[in-house]
């Protein structure tokens, strides 16, 4: 089967404007239904998230990055084509956690190949710890999911504990 890239004309934006967003987020408004909602976090240039969300037209996504260059890469590749439940925001996921989704509001986190930070010094800055993970709780649904890949040894021995 062909894909169809939408004509540029006829594209709409899948980025949302932090700015622009109530606290919390309303998701019937921004997705126009009620279908359970799952979030990536660094979704990178968007693949993932573009090939889930057409792989599953009955749950909604939304991806955060705070890279802009990705963010940008992955906003366009998501709105040339017809994924009306696919959106993308830019932003800091802990932040956007705590103010924006609300408790038991995501059936499933997707968090694959985070940055390691391997140095001893950075380890500060790593997406895990303990906080992260008990608001990341607090944000699943009972029986919800959180799913993490890394190729590095030792954030796995990190995330693990």
């Amino acid at each position: 089967m062909e894909e169809r890239i939408i004509p540029r004309s006829e594209r709409v934006s899948r980025e949302l404007d932090m700015e622009k967003l109530s606290e919390p987020m309303d998701l019937k408004a921004v997705f126009g239904n009620e279908n359970p909602l799952e979030f990536e976090i660094g979704i990178g240039k968007g693949l993932f998230l573009l090939n889930a969300a057409r792989e599953n037209p009955d749950h909604n996504f939304l991806g955060i990055e705070v890279a802009r260059k990705y963010l940008n890469k992955a906003r366009e590749r998501i709105s040339k084509r017809d994924v009306p439940n696919a959106r993308v925001i830019h932003g800091e996921a802990y932040d956007f956690l705590e103010r924006f989704l609300t408790e038991a509001s995501l059936t499933t986190v997707h968090i694959y190949f985070p940055d390691p930070w391997p140095k001893k010094r950075h380890h500060k800055r790593r997406l895990f710890s303990q906080d992260f993970i008990k608001l990341v709780h607090s944000r699943l649904i009972k029986g919800g999911q959180l799913l993490v890949a890394t190729d590095h040894a030792g954030y796995w021995e990190w995330i693990s504990e």
